[in-house]
């Protein structure tokens, strides 16, 4: 696929930058006040060592490329990033000749977003905004933060199991809630060592978005992606390609606020 002309190529990285800043009326569910049922044996085993991965991971910074493709466009950017637990993140979007063309931030409790050529800036109360108004995945900006620190989010649940994969050697760790049923589905090498994919359950049951685990690499004794890909039903597609990567990095709360440019 050839070069985009450059402003389709800023028209779309505009799309891009929408992605943390409005929000689904569907979003994921992803709270609840009811306690879990007492889940004990090799379901609770496997799901307390997931959970436990890379718990002492609590910052990072990466750099890589972005693919992104709705329908049957394609899409690459390059972009940087800096998160922490949280659900903070900092996204630089970056033109052609490596110039920050769009930033992206959310402290937890506002979005903001800067787009450089139009010295445009806005700012929004956070209110678990998604990806699915311009891509079509409904996946919520924590679990964007959980996933490029080489975790895997977790939605609160009542019940988990295990069962063989009936499409190949390995096995698949399920939450369930009591009154939806599957929420989520962890797929387990056959060694039940090694998450090679992950499936996010919507209210009703459907799947929200999936994610493929395509390549590991370990910085600093952890197991971070170098890419996985995520997908929805529908073929919308999204790559991420982490290139470097660091871990326990400072980071400052200034670091997830965007202020407006002067004048």
């Amino acid at each position: 696929m050839g070069s985009p002309a450059p402003g389709k190529y800023f028209a779309r990285i505009i799309l891009i930058s929408w992605f943390f800043f409005f929000s689904c009326s569907n979003a994921i569910e992803r709270t609840s006040k009811s306690r879990p049922d007492r889940i004990t044996g090799e379901p609770a085993h496997l799901l307390s060592k997931i959970q436990n991965t890379n718990s002492n991971l609590k910052t990072f910074k990466g750099i890589g490329s972005i693919h992104f493709g709705t329908g049957g466009q394609r899409q690459k950017v390059r972009a940087a990033w800096a998160g922490a637990m949280n659900a903070k993140l900092r996204i630089e979007i970056l033109s052609i000749s490596g110039q920050p063309a769009v930033s992206l931030a959310n402290d937890g409790k506002w979005f903001y977003l800067h787009l450089h050529q139009k010295q445009r800036f806005h700012k929004k109360r956070s209110t678990g905004s998604n990806l699915k108004t311009f891509f079509s995945i409904s996946i919520e900006t924590r679990d964007v933060v959980e996933l490029l620190a080489g975790r895997v989010p977790i939605r609160n649940h009542h019940q988990v199991s295990i069962v063989p994969n009936p499409s190949q050697a390995g096995y698949i760790l399920i939450l369930s809630k009591r009154w939806r049923g599957e929420i989520e589905r962890i797929y387990l090498d056959k060694e039940k060592s090694r998450i090679d994919k992950i499936e996010i359950l919507g209210n009703q049951g459907s799947i929200a978005y999936r994610v493929h685990f395509l390549e590991r690499q370990i910085v600093d004794g952890f197991v971070i992606p170098a890419s996985l890909v995520i997908t929805n039903t529908e073929g919308d597609r999204l790559k991420i390609e982490i290139e470097r990567f660091w871990a326990n990095v400072a980071v400052s709360p200034s670091m997830f606020v965007l202020n407006p440019p002067p004048g």
